[in-house]
């Protein structure tokens, strides 16, 4: 799903993806500019929920604690790459002659 959000974010700041790259900025610092800052804020925060959570609900045992972190990890780790793998797909894609045309298709 995330990744779904990320590529229609990533289309509608076609003009902005297409003058950053315009001017000069790499690929690298054009999906930070765009979504990357809130991509990372997310990436930090929704761990730590779930910590904060987890440690609420009582009778919790550290196995399950374990587990859950393990997995949220790996989750998070693949989500996060899977986003920015196709947020950099569709950032180099972006020429400017197509802007000028209007298309990004």
């Amino acid at each position: 799903m995330a990744t779904l959000v990320l590529a229609f974010i990533l289309l509608r700041e076609g003009k902005r993806i297409g003058v950053l790259r315009l001017v000069g900025f790499p690929a690298m610092r054009i999906w930070y500019q765009v979504v990357g800052r809130l991509q990372l804020v997310s990436f930090c925060i929704g761990p730590c929920a779930c910590v904060v959570v987890s440690l609420v609900v009582p009778g919790v045992d550290p196995l399950f604690l374990r587990t859950l972190a393990v997995t949220l990890g790996q989750v998070s780790v693949a989500g996060f790459a899977a986003t920015l793998g196709v947020g950099l797909i569709i950032i180099n894609r972006v020429r400017v002659s197509d802007l000028i045309k209007g298309s990004l298709q």
